[in-house]
């Protein structure tokens, strides 16, 4: 395929391009229209993008897609939602389409903050959209709502305790309102929600891989999390031995369970080959939480961790070490990111760990002593727009200073450290890259907080950076994905809009129309549809 008519790259300096021809699924050359065009196979596709900006695929560098995975093809997203109104008439549309009894349900990466009415939903709202489904909503990881089927179909009535490490709450009368927090009771309902048939399951995968390439992202790496076990992999390998993955996925492994994570975690190392898969689908390493009582959650609380945790961490890090396996560990305080270097340092017994592509996820509190000390061991920060919804719960416990100034991205860059870019999604934040982008760029938010700090946002070039070459890197893909050179994969995404040209507030709106993934078309919007069919 050649693609012509181009402008390509937006690099400051960096002379323009215009066309780049792809053969057997690589990067062949970029250059001038006539030169390329010339070059091309006779029946080689010639594509005309019409001055189109084209940038390669975004990688997501932190995200819970395999999570999402398990509900995303009868999700109601309100990540775009204006309104409560707006929000209400999504779930309305999805419970017609549903014969009765399946659920309605929306999981995170939206915020009230962003409704003109600035409020969750009510019992009664949600049962007035969906009278004959059971319908859940879910607000971060803070509070979620029910209608009447829902309560019912979780089992919570009246006479109902309040399930292990979750909260039902109840009015001045002890009647419930159908609101729930804490994460056994999130857990709790979506145990009922995730009920599907196998192949129901893999249709869902589907779905999400081809929603993620209308993104431009090809890529996405998956850090596993609470609830995250063996089985669940089950139905994205089936996706993945059929050929129908439209993102490359990167594994991380972790422990889905409190109480024997050191176990589980010395069963994913015995039993599974350490970068077992392909291109496609790779297990990379041990993460996103390996023992659950060294983690930090959402870092709003003080961080207790008893010496015997903070020993089995330190053991599982050097039995990482000593096999080869990189780690990709949660740790949103200075507090935690200390502990998880203080461990790695005993690991490493004086060596590097660059070599092993170590990341510390989220780091928004770090201080310029623990990002000296990462530097020091070799150790990248994976980074995400986790603060578009908290900034305003961030700024309530740590002050608005401090939640002005985090993530602390101009310390980290001067310090010359690895980063990669990525949402955290679905649950705290959206899956959309290009909002993600709008954070790291312009500091702001969506749910009131703080401004981040003007020192502290990236120019464009070095946020795509992060998003591309950065989160390549971080699974070491550095020398096949996220570049347009010469060599390297054809995964690319053709833009609705030049993200180096629009305005600030329009960046979250830019889509790809045209996303290749090892040059095969795995999405095409107007004018491009007929491509799909022809690759």
């Amino acid at each position: 395929m050649l693609l012509y008519n181009a402008r390509i790259n937006g690099r400051p300096g960096a002379p323009a391009t215009e066309a780049i021809l792809i053969e057997h699924g690589t990067i062949a050359a970029i250059g001038g229209n006539a030169e390329l065009y010339e070059r091309a196979n006779g029946a080689a596709p010639r594509v005309d993008v019409a001055g189109r900006r084209i940038v390669p695929g975004l990688i997501d560098g932190h995200a819970h897609v395999l999570r999402a995975e398990l509900t995303w093809g009868r999700e109601v997203r309100w990540d775009d939602a204006a309104s409560l109104t707006e929000a209400l008439e999504l779930v309305r549309r999805r419970a017609a389409d549903a014969p009765p009894g399946a659920w309605a349900h929306v999981i995170g990466g939206w915020h009230p903050a962003r409704f003109r009415e600035a409020r969750l939903p009510s019992l009664e709202e949600l049962d007035q959209v969906a009278p004959d489904n059971p319908c859940y909503v879910q607000f971060l990881y803070e509070t979620a709502v029910l209608n009447s089927a829902g309560m019912a179909a979780c089992g919570f009535s009246g006479a109902v305790g309040d399930p292990p490490d979750g909260e039902l709450e109840r009015d001045q009368h002890g009647e419930l309102t159908g609101v729930v927090r804490g994460l056994g009771a999130f857990q709790h309902c979506l145990a009922k929600i995730r009920q599907q048939t196998f192949p129901e399951q893999v249709d869902s995968i589907r779905t999400l891989s081809r929603d993620l390439a209308k993104y431009g992202l090809t890529g996405a790496v998956d850090t596993g999390g609470i609830g995250i076990g063996p089985g669940v992999y089950e139905p994205l390998y089936e996706v993945w031995r059929q050929g129908n993955l439209s993102t490359r996925i990167r594994l991380y492994l972790g422990a889905g369970s409190r109480g024997d994570e050191r176990e589980q975690l010395k069963d994913w190392m015995k039993y599974l080959p350490r970068g077992f898969g392909d291109d496609y689908l790779r297990i990379t390493g041990l993460g996103e939480i390996v023992q659950l009582a060294c983690w930090d959650a959402e870092g709003l609380e003080p961080l207790e961790v008893d010496a015997d945790s903070i020993h089995e961490f330190t053991e599982i890090s050097r039995s990482a070490v000593a096999g080869g396996w990189q780690m990709h560990v949660h740790a949103v305080t200075d507090e935690a990111i200390g502990m998880v270097l203080d461990a790695w340092e005993t690991a490493a017994q004086g060596q590097s760990l660059k070599a092993s592509r170590f990341m510390i996820a989220h780091a928004d509190g770090a201080s310029s002593q623990n990002l000296v000390r990462a530097k020091a061991l070799g150790v990248g920060f994976a980074l995400q727009d986790r603060l578009v919804l908290r900034s305003a719960a961030t700024a309530e416990k740590w002050g608005k200073a401090a939640a002005a100034g985090a993530p602390p991205l101009r310390d980290m860059v001067e310090l010359g450290l690895p980063l990669s870019g990525g949402t955290d999604a679905t649950v705290v934040s959206s899956i959309n890259p290009w909002r993600s982008l709008w954070w790291f760029t312009t500091g702001q938010n969506l749910d009131g907080g703080p401004r981040r700090e003007e020192a502290h946002r990236l120019s464009r070039a070095h946020a795509l950076d992060l998003y591309t070459r950065g989160s390549a890197w971080s699974t070491f893909d550095e020398h096949r994905q996220g570049q347009l050179a010469s060599g390297f994969a054809a995964d690319l995404a053709v833009l609705s809009d030049d993200y180096y040209a629009v305005p600030d507030d329009e960046i979250p709106d830019i889509r790809s129309e045209l996303t290749l993934l090892g040059g095969e078309v795995v999405s095409a919007a107007e004018p491009f549809e007929g491509l799909e069919d022809d690759s």
